[in-house]
């Protein structure tokens, strides 16, 4: 019974024993095979904190139709692990972006980023940093060979480059150049965004399903690569309003970056670059640090998401609401497109009508007939301020710079000599020719120059200030006879030059400056876009200021007055047999200039001035001091300057959204407002952030009698048959509610009428007038011309919108609301 007890304990024990045994081989296994493969697994995890931005705010019209919005896209996105900075690290991840592109290119997509080295025309490589100084692109340089580590000592070529960095990130020596180039352009990012941990480069922005399916498949084998979700810029209605809604794309240059970078932005994040995109960037922006969410994950070796540990919502930008009305708008850009077809087939009917009067000048001159080919007109609100379209012609579409514009797409638009990515309606500007006639009439009666009652007739050439010669005349010579006794408003229908070079005479260019300048016609109407011009009108400083060099005048006058001057005056030191001393020579002809503003005869300071030089007496003759002097004349102003600034000429320089505010002053009274675009900004939520309300300038206290003598003589231009605009509205239905103005300026590079700017200005009711339109269509013969624009929009805003109030409509049918 014992030895049977005996053999029990024993057999227990041993099976005790074995188990222990078997324990303590699965601790060690555990402990010392595994443990360094469970040791690395868990060191390949690690924790990431994305940064989530929000939407893009949308841009909507008055009735909040949206004109721009962002819609839901994805990216590829390309994750590299710090850690990992062997070359088989580096052999593997560009072998994923080899195959990725292999992918994305295969589905129609295309890269994002661009590598800064191209191959020129002769095949050689060469640095491409864009449109910017040379001291800009070597800093450049620098800085990207440093985040590269390319030292220009070491490599100092781009080729160099190119072939460090093939041999660097391991690209295998079949790849072509082009694939090379594309490679090297991500990597390039990476180090440009090293400082950063876990910054992601985007490979392709809005990828298809096809391209989101197989690298979602192919997850294991292209490494740091993912799908993510982002945004794109939509422009659903094309060209329309493209001048005012702008684009947007990358920063431009490293101060922008800077810039941004302290606001949270990220270096690759799209920011506004024109038009409201950019003047609106701080309230539509989902990018600040304000609106940015965030999501904190946990990856894997691969960079792949294993689980969610926080998630933070980001904010979309917001909302921006326009004053324009989309329908308004393109009725504005249809018409102003269809008057400059009409206009080039006038002019080429007119010259094949009189060659004989047009081609001498033309072959003198030896370039061919400038015909209309581009224009701007603005329609605003004379209550408020308020732009209800404006236009741009020709436009362009903001959706070709969604992604990054194609150089293909952007050399067209660059080469392109109208300039259509030019906002002509804020930023040319140019002699407003007969439409300022108001300006000078409404100046002479507010400093009793003239009376409602005064008369004045023409007597032919004026004049009153010609010593030798004739002075300017009427348009309508020779028969001046036509325009006698011609009061204020019968001087504006009949756009009498004589009536008012008398009355700018009267007044001396000082008020008729003053008043240019309370009518609002000098500086800039403060809209909200970015490159508006600043108006400027005639007068001594604009000509030419004494204070300033002559490189920085607002005109030419200065430097082509010293420029003959200087030849003058090089050419009698060589005849003289005296050595030219340019240095000298620059500092005298200076100081002659600026002398000149206030000195009429300056013979003993030209004499002076020429024997410095070294130039003895006997060979400084009467002809050559006459010369000089005058010169020296046409840069001092004086009499008969004022004449023609009294009609909108010398150089007077207004920009179309100046004289649209100019008209606005006139019919409502004397308010002269801000040009306005914004009605008002609103959350994403629906909640109103700001309501823009219209902001006057200056409020002139103007005679009731005035305006409406002015208004009478404007509304005689288009109703009466020998109004100067009579002819073209002489079928228009609404011409008794129409008050308009023809201007043709005279432009100085040109020498044919048939090249003359033609400007066209109107209001519109009459009895109580509600909109401002100006038209604007260099070389475009003669102000009639222009009308046909303000024509079509006063037809359609009589028809549709005339006396409604502002109201929030809903959206139409079937337009798209993110």
């Amino acid at each position: 019974m014992l030895k049977k007890l005996r053999d029990r304990y024993v057999i227990i024990g041993l099976v005790i024993l074995i188990a222990a045994g078997i324990m303590i081989y699965q601790l060690q296994y555990l402990q010392l095979w595994e443990g360094t493969v469970l040791a690395s697994q868990s060191e390949n995890k690690t924790t990431r904190t994305l940064t989530l931005k929000g939407y893009r705010g949308t841009i909507y019209d008055s009735s909040y139709i949206p004109l721009a919005y962002d819609q839901r896209s994805y990216d590829v996105v390309f994750y590299k692990d710090v850690s990992k900075r062997s070359e088989t690290y580096r052999r593997d991840y560009t072998g994923a972006i080899i195959n990725t592109l292999s992918i994305v290119e295969k589905n129609g997509g295309k890269l994002q980023p661009s590598f800064a080295i191209v191959k020129n025309e002769n095949g050689e490589y060469a640095f491409s940093w864009g449109n910017i100084t040379e001291e800009q692109a070597a800093a450049r340089e620098k800085l990207w060979r440093s985040n590269l580590g390319v030292s220009a000592e070491k490599y100092p070529t781009a080729g160099d480059v190119v072939a460090r960095l093939r041999t660097y990130y391991c690209i295998p020596e079949e790849a072509s150049d082009e694939l090379a180039m594309k490679i090297l352009a991500v990597w390039q990012e990476v180090q440009m965004n090293a400082f950063r941990s876990y910054y992601p480069v985007t490979i392709a922005k809005d990828v298809d399903e096809r391209t989101i399916a197989e690298i979602e498949t192919r997850s294991n084998d292209l490494t740091g690569m993912s799908i993510e979700e982002s945004s794109i810029r939509v422009y659903p209605r094309g060209t329309l309003a493209s001048h005012i809604l702008g684009y947007t794309g990358k920063m431009q240059s490293e101060e922008t970056i800077e810039k941004y970078e302290a606001l949270g932005y990220g270096s690759e994040d799209q920011i506004g670059l024109t038009g409201v995109e950019y003047s609106m960037e701080e309230h539509l922006t989902g990018n600040s640090v304000k609106r940015q969410g965030k999501r904190v994950v946990e990856v894997n070796s691969l960079n792949k998401v294993t689980r969610e540990l926080e998630y933070t919502a980001p904010t979309a930008g917001d909302n921006v609401v326009l004053t324009i009305d989309t329908n308004l708008q393109k009725t504005l850009e249809t018409a102003l497109e269809e008057n400059v077809q009409q206009v080039r087939q006038n002019q080429l009917t007119e010259y094949s009508l009189n060659p004989s009067k047009y081609q001498p000048t033309l072959d003198q001159r030896g370039s061919e007939l400038k015909l209309a080919e581009t224009a701007s007109a603005v329609v605003m609100d004379v209550h408020t301020g308020n732009i209800l379209a404006m236009a741009s012609y020709p436009d362009y579409d903001p959706s070709l710079f969604v992604g990054g514009i194609s150089q293909s797409d952007y050399k067209v638009l660059s080469e392109d000599k109208r300039y259509p990515l030019f906002n002509k309606a804020i930023s040319s500007k140019t002699a407003p020719g007969s439409v300022f006639k108001m300006t000078t009439g409404l100046a002479g009666l507010m400093e009793g120059s003239i009376t409602l009652n005064t008369t004045i007739s023409d007597q032919g050439p004026y004049n009153a200030h010609v010593l030798v010669g004739s002075g300017p005349q009427c348009w309508v010579a020779p028969n001046f006879d036509a325009h006698s006794n011609q009061t204020i408003t019968t001087g504006l229908k009949n756009s009498c030059n004589y009536f008012f070079y008398e009355v700018a005479d009267r007044l001396g260019i000082d008020k008729l400056y003053q008043w240019a300048d309370n009518l609002g016609l000098v500086g800039r109407t403060n809209i909200q876009l970015p490159g508006e011009a600043a108006s400027t009108m005639a007068c001594q400083n604009i000509l030419f200021d004494k204070s300033q060099p002559i490189e920085n005048q607002s005109t030419s006058y200065g430097v082509l007055v010293y420029g003959k001057i200087y030849d003058m005056v090089k050419e009698t030191c060589e005849s003289a047999g005296v050595a030219f001393d340019e240095e000298k020579a620059d500092t005298i002809i200076r100081d002659w200039l600026a002398e000149a503003v206030d000195v009429v005869e300056m013979g003993g300071d030209i004499k002076s001035g020429l024997k410095e030089l070294g130039v003895p007496s006997r060979n400084i003759n009467t002809d050559l001091i006459i010369g000089i002097n005058s010169y020296l004349s046409e840069i001092r102003w004086n009499p008969n300057m004022t004449l023609v600034a009294g009609i909108g000429q010398s150089v007077t320089a207004i920009t179309p959204i100046s004289l649209a505010r100019y008209i606005a002053t006139l019919v409502n009274g004397g308010t002269v407002y801000d040009a306005n675009l914004v009605k008002e900004i609103v959350s994403h939520d629906g909640q109103v952030v700001e309501s823009i309300e219209p902001k006057v300038k200056q409020q002139l206290d103007i005679p009731s009698s005035y305006i409406s003598a002015i208004k009478e003589g404007m509304r005689e231009v288009v109703s009466d048959e020998d109004g100067t605009a009579g002819n073209f509205f002489k079928d228009f239905e609404y011409k008794d509610m129409v008050g308009g103005k023809t201007g043709t300026a005279e432009t100085f590079a040109t020498n044919t009428t048939l090249e003359n700017d033609a400007w066209f200005v109107a209001f519109a009711p009459y009895d109580d007038p509600e909109i401002a339109i100006v038209v604007s269509i260099p070389c475009g013969w003669k102000g009639g011309q222009a009308s046909y624009t303000a024509r079509e929009v006063i037809a359609y805003y009589v028809e549709n919108m005339m006396n409604t109030k502002e109201a929030d409509k809903l959206p139409e049918t079937g337009a798209v609301t993110p």
